[in-house]
């Protein structure tokens, strides 16, 4: 690829990623929440405290800084236990947790955040600049053989799913070669960017970061003896391995640790949790999900081989059409 276009996708990525006075932030909140709830959960029953491990696309090196409200997303996951074995009501854990956030900002002045009730967590808002948003994620510890950090998430609704989130994060740090000037984390915030762009908001909370990671994953897997190492032949390779698995196939992930799936999963598109086979990440897909996502898919692959032929000998015209995938693409990558 030529030089000069590496040196834009450099600029571009380091001008998509949160700032760094925001991700010096996001480690003192964390760091704030660890210290707080550890000391409350110690204290109060029914659960004991185990540890607070930083999780999601902050500690993956993914995350991406939105660019309309310019913040961005770090989470903390609250491992705790009962403290008498089926003495508590691991279903209000989640609310639980949500009140001993709540008394942790209680006497806080300034930068105090908003809370917000998702699905499986607390979100503390802070809409002061540096923006951030803390998502606090508890889960009940368990012991498991072999996969550390093993236990189980409960939802708002009753339901729960079994996980390991230091696995996830090793999940996509084991893909990221230090010989490459773009590793894989990095091209899953350039195809995270694509999708913030491309898809309505009901869309993309089907195409979930997690799901993102697990379909490059599979391919980067498939293709790793043709991976440059570079942004553009890289996502060329990726979006052509998509359209061509087209997602007609279960994707999954060989790890003798794991166990076999015990349910029969359904659908038109099956892409398996590499550390809980149960968990089908899109069972909630339609088949007009897939064949949307695959359409748009196709369209960035015809972008981006077009911007790659361009790229020698006419570098102008190939960021335009970079631009046309990656909004902002010139202006944020300018020297």
């Amino acid at each position: 690829m030529d030089a000069p276009l590496k040196s834009r996708f450099h600029r571009y990525l380091d001008a998509i990623q949160p700032a760094t006075a925001q991700r010096n932030l996001a480690k003192e909140e964390l760091t704030f929440l660890e210290n707080k709830l550890s000391g409350y959960i110690r204290d109060d029953d029914p659960f004991k405290f185990v540890k607070a491990p930083r999780t999601g696309s902050f500690a993956k090196a993914t995350s991406l800084r939105r660019e309309e409200s310019v913040d961005f997303d770090a989470d903390i996951a609250v491992y705790v236990k009962e403290q008498d074995e089926g003495s508590a009501n691991i279903a209000s854990l989640v609310s639980y947790v949500e009140k001993l956030t709540k008394r942790a900002y209680e006497k806080r002045i300034m930068r105090k955040p908003k809370f917000e009730k998702n699905e499986s967590c607390v979100r503390a808002v802070f809409d002061v600049t540096p923006k951030i948003n803390i998502d606090i994620v508890p889960i009940v510890a368990l012991d498991h053989e072999t996969i550390p950090n093993w236990g189980v998430l409960p939802k708002r609704d009753g339901s729960q799913c079994y996980t390991s989130v230091t696995e996830h994060i090793e999940f996509v740090r084991s893909r990221n070669n230090p010989k490459s000037s773009v590793p894989f984390r990095k091209l899953v915030r350039l195809f995270k960017r694509w999708r913030n762009d491309t898809f309505e908001d009901s869309e993309r909370s089907k195409l979930s970061s997690f799901t993102i990671e697990l379909m490059l994953a599979k391919g980067y897997d498939e293709q790793i003896r043709s991976i440059t190492g570079e942004a553009l032949p890289d996502l060329v390779l990726l979006t052509k391995w998509i359209i061509t698995h087209a997602l007609e196939s279960t994707i999954s992930f060989a790890d003798t640790r794991v166990a076999a799936s015990t349910v029969t999963h359904k659908g038109p598109v099956v892409v398996l949790d590499p550390i809980n086979r149960d968990d089908n990440v899109t069972s909630d897909w339609t088949l007009s999900d897939r064949d949307r996502f695959l359409d748009r898919v196709d369209e960035l692959r015809d972008i981006l081989r077009d911007a790659e032929i361009e790229a020698r000998d006419n570098p102008d015209a190939s960021v335009s059409f970079i631009e046309q995938a990656f909004p902002n693409f010139r202006n944020l990558s300018e020297g």
